[in-house]
Parts: C-alpha cells; sequence; structure tokens
C-alpha cells in the first residue's frame, strides 16, 4: 500500500479518509517507523483513537530502549514504558525547576556516636536501606521512608581486634573484610546477631563488587578475583593495590591506588585502559559516564571533562540521573547537567563528606553526622487573586 511510505506526522494526503479506514496493524506499523520522541508526542495530539495506538508498548519499548535511565527504573517497577517516560521527564522538570524538600535525622543514633568515628563505605542495598561503617560497627536503616527511627547497630564486640576495611550486602547478609592490629586478614559475614569467619586470606580485601549474584573482590595485593579468595587465579594483577570496583555498562570497572584503570567485560576480560592518576579519593560511575575526584577536581573520562572549582574543594559526588551532584567544603551541594552548566545549588549545615542517590532522591551525610534525604518536588502553583 503507498499510504504506508507517507510520513504521518509531515506528510499530505488527499483524503483524510484513507487513513482513518487502516486496519489498526497498519497504524501500528506506520508509528513504529517514527520512533522519535516529538513525532511520536505530535501523533498522539491528533484523535483518541491514535493516542491508543502510540500509547502501545511494542512502540514506547523501542523509545526507551536507547535511554538507560528509564530501562533501569523499568527493571526495578515493571511499570509501562510510556509512563515511564513520563515519569523521567518530570523527574528532570522537579531537580531543574522543582522545590526541594529534605527529611533529616539530626538527634538519632548517627549524630550521638563519638566524634572520632567517621563514616566509610556508605551505600544503599535492596533499593530501600542504606548502612554505613565505622571502624568498628555497622549502622542500617532498614526503611530510608522513615528516618525518624535510630538506625539498627551491629557491633563486633566478639573481635575486638579487628577493623573493618570493606563491606557489601551479599545474598542477604553482610560480606566483612577486617584487619587485625598484626595483620591478620578474614573474610566473615555478619548474620543473626553474630560475626562468622568463612575465610583467612594472605591480603586484605579492599573492595567488594556484588554482579549478577556473583561477588568479584580487589585485595591489597592487587589481585582481582572472582569470589573472595586470594589465592584463586586472578582476573587480573595490578602492581599496587586495588582501591576501587563499580558496575559500567554492560560490564565494569576496576582501578589502582597507582591510577591505573580497567574497564572489564561481564567474563572479566580488558575492553579499555584508564590512567586515573595516583591517589584518587572516588569512583563513580552511571549509564554513561565515569567519575573521578582528585585534589577538589572531579574528570568525567567518558565525555573528556573536569570539573575544575579553583575556590572551592570538592569533597564528595554523585550522579543523580543524568545529573553530576558534588558538596564542597564551603557546606553547598551543587548540580550540574552533562555540559557542564550550573543547574542550582543549596545549602547544607556542615560539609558532606558522601553522596548517593536513591530512586531520584539524593541521600547525603555531613561531617556532623546528619544523614538528609533530598526531594525534588514539582513546583508549587501560585494563584494570583485579581
Amino acid at each position: 500500500m503507498k499510504v504506508v511510505k507517507y510520513n504521518v506526522v509531515y506528510g499530505h494526503l488527499s483524503s483524510p479518509q484513507v487513513i482513518d479506514n487502516l486496519p489498526d496493524e497498519i497504524l501500528m506499523a506506520i508509528f513504529k517507523d517514527n520512533v522519535s520522541v516529538n513525532d511520536i508526542g505530535k501523533s498522539m495530539q491528533v484523535c483518541k483513537h491514535w493516542r491508543v495506538i502510540c500509547s502501545d508498548n511494542s512502540i514506547w519499548n523501542k523509545i526507551v530502549e536507547k535511554i538507560p535511565l528509564i530501562l533501569k527504573q523499568l527493571s526495578l517497577k515493571q511499570s509501562h514504558p510510556f509512563n515511564a517516560y513520563k515519569e523521567h521527564v518530570q523527574n528532570k522538570k522537579n531537580i531543574i525547576n522543582g522545590d526541594l524538600t529534605s527529611k533529616v535525622l539530626k538527634q538519632g543514633c548517627w549524630s550521638q556516636m563519638d566524634n572520632e568515628v567517621t563514616f566509610k563505605n556508605v551505600s544503599i542495598f535492596n533499593h530501600q536501606s542504606i548502612f554505613a561503617t565505622d571502624n568498628r560497627s555497622i549502622y542500617t536503616f532498614e526503611d530510608l521512608s522513615n528516618l525518624e527511627d535510630t538506625p539498627s547497630k551491629y557491633n563486633f564486640i566478639d573481635y575486638p581486634d579487628y577493623n573493618v576495611k570493606c563491606v557489601t550486602h551479599y545474598q542477604g547478609r553482610f560480606l566483612i573484610s577486617a584487619q587485625s592490629k598484626i595483620n591478620s586478614y578474614e573474610i566473615g559475614e555478619y548474620r543473626d546477631s553474630h560475626w562468622f569467619s568463612i575465610k583467612k586470606n594472605r591480603s586484605c580485601a579492599s573492595s567488594f563488587l556484588v554482579i549478577n549474584d556473583q561477588i568479584i573482590t580487589g585485595f591489597d595485593n592487587g589481585k582481582l578475583c572472582w569470589g573472595y579468595d586470594d589465592h584463586s587465579e586472578p582476573i587480573y594483577h595490578y602492581e599496587k593495590s586495588v582501591q576501587a570496583l563499580a558496575l559500567f555498562k554492560d560490564g565494569f570497572i576496576s582501578a589502582s591506588i597507582s591510577g591505573e584503570g580497567l574497564l572489564h567485560n561481564l567474563d572479566g576480560s580488558v575492553r579499555k585502559t584508564y590512567f586515573f592518576g595516583p591517589k584518587f579519593s572516588k569512583l563513580v560511575t552511571s549509564e554513561t559516564e565515569v567519575m573521578t575526584l582528585k585534589n577538589g577536581r572531579i574528570s568525567l573520562w567518558e565525555s573528556m571533562k573536569v570539573i575544575d572549582l579553583v575556590s572551592l574543594n570538592i569533597i564528595s559526588m554523585a550522579m543523580l540521573g543524568e545529573y553530576i551532584v558534588y558538596g564542597t567544603e564551603d557546606k553547598m551541594i551543587h548540580i550540574w547537567d552533562k555540559n557542564l552548566e550550573k543547574i542550582k545549588k543549596f545549602d547544607v549545615d556542615s560539609a558532606v563528606t558522601e553522596l548517593m542517590t536513591f530512586n531520584n532522591q539524593l541521600v547525603s551525610i555531613s561531617w556532623d553526622k546528619t544523614l538528609h534525604l533530598w526531594s525534588f518536588e514539582p513546583p508549587k502553583k501560585i494563584i494570583q487573586i485579581p
């Protein structure tokens, strides 16, 4: 049929009845050839019939498969791809123009701890809970929707001579790397309020990464291994300690304290190399970007850009969707877009040492041990009375 060759959005048909009489299957095939968001959006405004057809899953699946952020959202919520796209657009509008709200825990367990305690290994797990460790304990919020509760606290009272090096949540329990004062190294798990030693190693595990129900461990001796046994054949062997591991695209990134970085395929083979530079302090990845923090400046390695604020020292960073978020020593949180244009900034009570994202929200932990859950709400409508 020649009708199928017409551009439905911009074409000119001599008889509108021709298009009205086409079967829905033919219309669907036409719309699938116009998979840009703008064209489908305009087609949805023609009539109710077209709106129903253009809302079909098969059309929007082709659109959202090009947007990793929406695919991630769909995998978590199992929602309609069209609704996921609308939510994605609304979240972007809220971050740029929306009102900022914050839930704060000021007087809970975090702020009552010893002033010498420093949080590290702060992570989200199970898409609803957060955990952070100091040198001796794990603190967890089981439900981030209720920040007024005192967090659960897990103390390693049975091993007073051990310090926590790194922690991950793996197969329903905490997996912990610990080092004794006499340089003895153990991998253990914490469940049912008890510590269970499951592996003694020659080197201390310095980082964990969970991928598809498997775990990868980086060790101080430079080994990168499947599982948590430093006796096994390594995926890769750095000259110096493995400092960071992170998921990226359809693989993962490992990085050594020397500044060498590698992008691995899921089977461990090396796809790409980086040189982050020695003594970088943080590695953060999003669906499309790799960022490192070093000496107060952020480097974006995929887009080859740098955020360098001479007068401000950047001490924390995260990715909120496609936006870059970082905290500075002057008690500010800044949000920039991928083109390095500033979107907004806001004050906090104390310098932010850790930043994470959680369901399009931002989680921050400050020097004063205050935890904030930042939400970006639609702007409030102001009704003017004449």
